[in-house]
């Protein structure tokens, strides 16, 4: 909806076929809190929003400009400090706490270790949007999710109750019938299996 509203794409009916199983899927599969606050909604639906709209952003300012992953890193690194330096002592800081907190050699180290792997997951979401939609990305993390839960049952023995089953089914569902129609727009090229002998002329 926000590439076609914003970005003039294209909406089709079919689309309504796979990201209705998906989203309501994905809602069954990761809704295991029974209580629903507003202030919950709103900050789900917030968090939705604005990571669609970033995604659609970066993939759209690295075609408009052909700039690589790692210099659009450089550029929205910074902005995202400011930002998170703004927010996060207003709403999710105490200062007293935190300059009182015992600020450890390991703790640094998995904090560190923790940037790094952060790092290194939005150079590879930037690298990815260069080749796919925000709406394949997308299809692909639903069915992450999916595979991570069924991964989580069967070594950690993760308890599923049959409302996270029956929501993994749906997206599941979604996701095979989104590859069908990309398969079916994107028809692979025949292979000539013909002999070199056979296509000389004679």
């Amino acid at each position: 909806m926000l590439e076609f509203f914003f970005y003039g794409g294209k909406l089709e009916i079919e689309m309504l076929y796979y990201i209705i199983p998906i989203a309501f899927g994905a809602f069954l599969t990761g809704k295991t809190d029974i209580q629903t606050t507003a202030l919950g909604v709103f900050m789900a639906v917030s968090c939705v929003l604005t990571s669609s709209l970033a995604q659609q952003w970066v993939k759209t300012q690295q075609a408009q400009f052909g700039i690589t992953s790692m210099q659009m890193m450089i550029y929205v690194i910074p902005i995202s400090v400011i930002v998170q330096g703004v927010f996060i002592p207003a709403f999710d800081a105490n200062i007293t706490e935190f300059t009182q907190f015992e600020w450890t050699a390991p703790l640094l180290l998995v904090i560190a270790i923790s940037g790094v792997l952060a790092f290194v997951v939005n150079l590879t979401i930037f690298t990815s949007l260069r080749g796919i939609t925000p709406v394949t990305y997308q299809v692909v993390g639903q069915a992450k999710s999916v595979t991570i839960l069924v991964g989580s049952f069967l070594v950690f023995g993760q308890v599923l109750d049959m409302r996270n089953v029956f929501g993994m089914c749906v997206t599941m569902t979604g996701v095979f019938y989104y590859t069908y129609l990309k398969t079916r727009q994107n028809p692979s090229v025949p292979i000539n299996t013909a002999s070199p002998d056979k296509n000389v002329e004679k």
